[in-house]
């Protein structure tokens, strides 16, 4: 819950750095919002000013606000300094004792900072500024407020840079206008602020042609700005029908004068649609028309697999939580059942209904008990026993465990395990239930496609390497075998969920594979075509689960 919580204040805030430009209008709300939400007695956001090399204070809210409007601080003093220059985000639980405190504001506010939280503000790995929540009234800052600061940072950071560059953007437009012996030199400067925004950008006319594009729009169909100009804005984002053929941003933006916004599906022909996130804003004439509208596309489709896999998560913890309770509840009566059950099948006679009864009921209730027994098992998480572990050891176990299957089903499998790869922190009794429970889905899968089709050629792939830019290992696991729809992908990890036959599985497989790679700190991800086959990637990272 408390990550669902969190997904809602990060969509509130993205909400309103949506519904305007107005860059004091957005600070002022997100401050009032973190003083809030971290219920602290001061909170402020400082600008870089890069020339003067120092944190100008941009928005203050709590005790010592007022006299902030003037100060500033060096940009390699004091904690602030700090975060500006190690681009690290901090935590400090007695700021007064703390070697790189700056004590000159605290004078100057008469605040007395005890303890604080602050990430730096980057755009694009450049620091742009600092945001600090200090003095938390009601307990301790703990990781997971610091954690939800930096989710925090990450839209106030992009709404800053976004802010400057469309005010910028308008500057040098109305310049543009007034000083015509300076166009050629201000139609650079224009350039050069479009292509450094990293959303496609487009600017079209009543006509809904296009005036000016970015290079990020252009990246869209693989040609350059200047191919666009004049074209319909269509050609920038084919088969987006549903957003621009229904209740379209652009049109209602030109009638309304507005700000607009929609979410929808669009990209290249013949290319896998993305979810994209539609902005418009309006450009107005000496009349008071709106003679341009500024069109932002931002690809969001990592950002929604990311928020479901939030909601995904605490779902999961919430259901697993809920099946270990229940498992506890129903032991006891499910070991009556049993008793009664076995006692009922000695005593009747060999040809009696009841005997035949009673040994239906001890099979069902022997079912019971171990699913209730695996549910148990991967609901305690102090079972794991996290130490040094070779990645490519554990996959060998699990192979050499279900070599059988392989030879039996003249499946072929091929190991493509990378060479001198670093060990992780991870519990390896675990790692082997991983591998094995995916090895016997793809072994399952195969089978069922070789029922399908005469002459198929059964085949398994696992490959391992090094992933460097995530610090961490992943291990690929392949099949070409009956695939999954994709309507049934977003409940694959849910507890008891299966695509097989009841007495095939518990539907439990997954859910603990999920529940093993949570505990590790990593993350499972599947890709799948009915008939063609399915993918399972597992990301773990080298130094193990961060714990708080």
């Amino acid at each position: 819950m408390e990550k669902i919580e969190e997904l809602a204040i990060l969509s509130e805030i993205g909400a309103k750095v949506a519904s305007t430009l107005d860059l004091d209008t957005i600070l002022a709300y997100i401050m009032q919002k973190v003083k809030d939400v971290f219920n602290v007695e001061a909170c402020s956001l400082m600008l870089l000013d890069e020339p003067e090399h120092v944190l100008r204070f941009k928005v203050s809210f709590g005790k010592g606000a007022e006299e902030t409007r003037t100060l500033t601080v060096p940009a390699d003093h004091g904690l602030a300094g700090w975060m500006v220059q190690e681009k690290q985000p901090l935590l400090v639980h007695d700021v007064q004792h703390d070697p790189r405190f700056y004590a000159q504001i605290d004078h100057s506010t008469g605040l007395t900072t005890r303890s604080m939280i602050g990430t730096p503000l980057l755009v694009k790995e450049r620091v742009i500024g600092v945001l600090e929540a200090i003095n938390k009234l009601d307990r301790a800052f703990d990781q997971n407020d610091l954690r939800l600061l930096i989710s925090v940072a990450t839209p106030v950071a992009q709404a800053i840079e976004n802010a400057r560059l469309f005010q910028a953007l308008n500057a040098a437009y109305a310049e543009l206008l007034q000083h015509k012996q300076q166009i050629e030199e201000n139609r650079n400067l224009l350039r050069a602020i479009f292509d450094g925004i990293g959303d496609a950008l487009v600017i079209v006319d009543a006509d809904m042609n296009v005036v000016a594009a970015n290079i990020a729009a252009a990246r869209i169909t693989g040609v350059t700005p200047d191919d666009l100009l004049g074209k319909p804005f269509s050609l920038v984002m084919p088969d987006m029908d549903e957003c621009f053929t229904k209740d379209c941003p652009v049109h209602e933006t030109f009638r309304s004068g507005r700000h607009a916004q929609r979410t929808c599906k669009g990209g290249p022909a013949k290319a896998v649609l993305r979810d994209w996130e539609i902005r418009t804003y309006p450009l107005f004439g000496e009349d008071g028309q709106v003679t341009r509208v500024v069109v932002f596309g931002r690809d969001v489709t990592e950002q929604r697999r990311l928020e479901a896999s939030v909601v995904r998560s605490a779902k999961l913890a919430a259901v697993g939580k809920l099946a270990a309770g229940t498992a506890h509840e129903l032991s006891n009566p499910l070991t009556a059942i049993m008793g009664n059950a076995a006692l009922l099948h000695r005593l009747s006679p060999r040809d009696s209904s009841t005997y035949s009864l009673a040994a239906t009921i001890l099979e069902a209730a022997e079912r019971s008990k171990s699913i209730l027994r695996s549910l148990l098992d991967y609901a305690r998480q102090d079972q794991y026993n996290f130490t040094a572990v070779d990645i490519n050891t554990s996959l060998e176990w699990s192979v050499a465990l279900l070599r059988y299957s392989f030879n039996e089903s003249t499946i072929r499998l091929k190991k493509h395990l990378g060479a001198d790869l670093p060990k992780l922190i991870a519990s390896e009794s675990h790692l082997r239930t991983l591998w094995t429970n995916l090895l016997l889905n793809a072994v399952d899968a195969v089978k069922a496609q070789a029922k399908k089709k005469d002459g198929f050629k059964g085949l398994v792939e696992i490959r391992s390497f090094f992933v460097p830019e995530e610090s961490a290992l992943r291990v690929l696991v392949h099949d070409n075998g009956v695939g999954i729809p994709e309507e049934l992908l977003p409940r694959l990890f849910e507890p008891f969920f299966t695509t097989k036959k009841p007495s095939e599985g518990t539907g439990l497989g997954l859910y603990i594979c999920h529940t093993i790679v949570e505990q590790h700190g990593g993350r499972i991800e599947v890709q799948s075509a009915v008939g063609q086959g399915t993918q399972f990637s597992v990301t773990l990272p080298l130094e193990g689960p961060q714990r708080a």
